[in-house]
């Protein structure tokens, strides 16, 4: 009886201690215009937490190098060019023009990989 009043206990102990430090991390946001009609890598795997007319938060599972270069493809696609960028302290910013607007992309350490776009 001991025995099962310590397991019990454990167990007990444990699903509060995985519940209390789970990495929920910010809410999930409906994605807007313009996002939504840009064919961004955010349809599986990535939760969106921010999204305004001028920008766009997104938290994906994959790595920097992965979440970058997909957003890089998607970009183009839509037409943007590239047209400049730097990496520095494991974070990447990459600007895209369009139409004479101006967007950038930056790819920071967030849970795994955070992306945010910003339309200028």
């Amino acid at each position: 009886m001991k025995n099962h009043i310590i397991l019990v206990s454990i167990v007990l102990f444990s699903l509060a201690f995985a519940a209390a430090c789970g990495s929920s991390g910010p809410a999930a946001v409906a994605v807007t215009a313009p996002w939504d009609s840009m064919n961004l890598p955010i349809k599986e795997r990535a939760r969106v937490w921010g999204s305004t007319p001028t920008e766009l938060k997104v938290v994906h599972p994959d790595d920097k190098p992965t979440v970058l270069s997909a957003y890089q493809m998607a970009l183009i696609a839509a037409g943007w060019k590239p047209v400049g960028g730097k990496q520095e302290d494991g974070a990447a910013k990459v600007e895209f023009q369009k139409d004479g607007k101006s967007l950038e992309l930056y790819i920071y350490d967030f849970e795994k990989t955070g992306a945010i776009l910003t339309l200028k």
